[in-house]
């Protein structure tokens, strides 16, 4: 008798363990939805849906990258990289004269070829000169983050031209 209550217990635990992500989900939810007011609010789900789009699409993609046995390190620097380039060009294209609609346009579709080059460049990384994967997205994280920061600060950006003249 016994030793079918320790049997019952232990199919429990691993039951409990195999559900360990919806069991902390839960504990999650009901925590915050106690200590926070308006958690469970439709207002605070629009929240999360429009400002986890970007990381969702981000992570769907990686998804892809991990089940083929690769990974990708770059992957934010990059969508950063994109987003700095993007706001740049829509406000040069909409100082310059151009129609809004026509500048946002044109920018997104400039700021989608600025976002492939990464991508193209690690691929031939690591399908061709058989680079590692880490050690070839690693590299293009460093190098999409100092572009970035030369585009956010035009000081560093005038110093660095006043050097290489």
């Amino acid at each position: 008798m016994q030793n079918l209550e320790i049997r019952s217990k232990t199919d429990l635990f691993l039951k409990l363990g195999r559900q360990w992500a919806v069991i902390f989900l839960f504990t999650e939810l009901v925590f915050f939805s106690l200590m926070a007011r308006g958690f469970l609010t439709l207002n605070a789900f629009q929240i999360i849906f429009f400002y986890g789009t970007a990381v969702f699409l981000l992570a769907t993609a990686e998804l892809f990258v991990i089940i083929t046995g690769g990974i990708d390190l770059s992957v934010g620097y990059v969508m950063g990289l994109a987003t700095i380039v993007s706001a740049k060009l829509i406000v040069a294209f909409t100082n310059s004269g151009m129609n809004s609609l026509l500048s946002i346009i044109l920018g997104i579709i400039i700021t989608l070829i600025i976002g492939l080059i990464p991508g193209i460049i690690n691929g031939f990384l690591v399908a061709r000169l058989k680079v590692p994967p880490f050690i070839a997205t690693f590299s293009m994280l460093g190098i999409c983050h100092g572009i970035s920061e030369l585009l956010i600060s035009e000081r560093l950006l005038k110093i660095y031209l006043i050097l290489l003249m």
